[in-house]
């Protein structure tokens, strides 16, 4: 079972602190935090992200869309649709010529995707929205979870506010399919 969990601090450098420490962690669930990504609101209300990614790799280009678009459909800026381009490009550019024109930018999920394909309630994407203003930072993390609620009291001792929400296997197929179709290469 996957669960999308987001905490939501107070503090613009908080979530990257908070990553930082639950890497060191030898729980279970850790390891997915490889694709997880924080956001903060700078001092001039612009949004940075911070992926824990390799961009340079086609399933970090793939992870990289698919948190660019989740974040235009929580956090209403449109700005974020460049992070899928900027990140395929990179991946390109290391594999050298001969991958040339295998990432596949269209292929990405887009915000309509996230509503109408995966479905992901409006209750929750309308929380995180209202959870993450100018000034506060936020980690997103989509975990492989067999025991969701151990992971959430887990992160309770990070002090912060959680949102999550649990994927079906319908739903998961739909995220791996959309994940793979840029990964086929590794």
């Amino acid at each position: 079972m996957r669960a999308l969990i987001v905490a939501g601090f107070g503090d613009p450098y908080r979530a990257s602190e908070v990553l930082n420490e639950l890497q060191r962690r030898d729980w279970t669930w850790v390891a997915d935090l490889d694709e997880a990504v924080v956001v903060r609101w700078n001092e001039k209300d612009r949004l940075r992200v911070q992926f824990s990614v390799d961009p340079v790799t086609l399933e970090g280009a793939g992870w990289a869309g698919l948190w660019g678009s989740f974040l235009s459909v929580a956090l209403f800026v449109p700005t974020t649709d460049g992070i899928a381009e900027a990140a395929g490009t990179m991946a390109m550019a290391s594999r050298g010529a001969e991958q040339a024109g295998r990432f596949n930018h269209s292929a990405l999920p887009t915000v309509k995707w996230w509503r109408e394909s995966l479905k992901i309630p409006e209750p929750f994407l309308r929380d995180v929205g209202a959870m993450v203003q100018p000034g506060d930072s936020a980690l997103f993390m989509l975990l492989r979870a067999p025991k969701p609620e151990v992971v959430l009291r887990q992160l309770r001792d990070y002090g912060g506010s959680l949102l999550h929400t649990l994927l079906s296997l319908e739903q998961e197929e739909k995220l791996e399919d959309a994940l793979a179709m840029n990964s086929k290469s590794h």
